[in-house]
């Protein structure tokens, strides 16, 4: 779960993923932290289709909106934040596996207190209006000056660090807008073309795509 202007991550290990599980995580991991949000976007899995958690955003006045059918890349952010903690955590957990919930606090840790690449500034301080106090800050006593600022030094502050961010945002999707249109190839399927069609077995072993297959009718344009 990723906040889409602070970049905030959260994230729980857990080994069932029904739809009361769901729903109880996001209660407990999202909306008594941070309050209800006004939109979330999922993907189609079957707990967020189901009727508990749809009764739930629906109970909350929350707009839901759902992502393209085995297409990541249109909720990219959350797609990243999960690849970024996924890939490390199995490398040093496959010995430690009772140390999962540790190695994943200091991953979260580590993303919210770093300076993101859209934004300019980490999600800790997007969040919070101030930077974080690191473990090396109480082991050398550093002192930060925004301890000593007033509330209203203070709320201009943050205020101007959203507008600063929300800047660097837009200055961001100009760039990869720019990048994408340089690079994508623009292929277009008619009737009788050979394709071939992505594997959705699961597993990191998979294969990627089965045998070739002929298309037999355009249904709508695809990403």
């Amino acid at each position: 779960m990723v906040d889409q202007f602070t970049k905030w991550p959260e994230a729980v290990a857990t080994g069932n993923q029904d739809a009361e599980t769901t729903a109880n995580i996001f209660m407990g991991n999202i909306v008594s932290k941070f309050g209800v949000p006004q939109k979330i976007i999922t993907d189609q899995g079957r707990q967020f289709e189901s009727t508990t958690f749809k009764s739930q955003w629906e109970g909350l006045q929350i707009e839901k909106a759902r992502t393209s059918a085995f297409y990541p890349q249109s909720n990219g952010i959350a797609e990243r934040c999960v690849k970024t903690l996924k890939e490390p955590l199995k490398l040093l957990c496959q010995n430690a596996t009772n140390q999962r919930d540790q190695k994943l606090n200091h991953f979260l840790m580590t993303l919210r207190f770093s300076k993101h690449c859209s934004t300019g500034f980490s999600s800790f301080e997007l969040l919070t209006g101030h930077q974080p106090r690191t473990i090396p800050d109480t082991k050398f006593c550093t002192e930060t000056t925004e301890s000593w600022r007033s509330e209203s030094e203070f709320l201009n502050s943050h205020k101007r660090i959203h507008e600063k961010a929300s800047k660097n945002i837009a200055t961001q999707k100009e760039h990869y807008s720019k990048y994408y249109n340089k690079n994508i190839n623009d292929n277009k399927l008619d009737i009788q073309d050979i394709v071939a069609r992505k594997s959705i077995k699961q597993g990191s072993l998979s294969k990627a795509y089965i045998k070739p297959s002929v298309v037999v009718e355009k249904i709508s344009q695809t990403n």
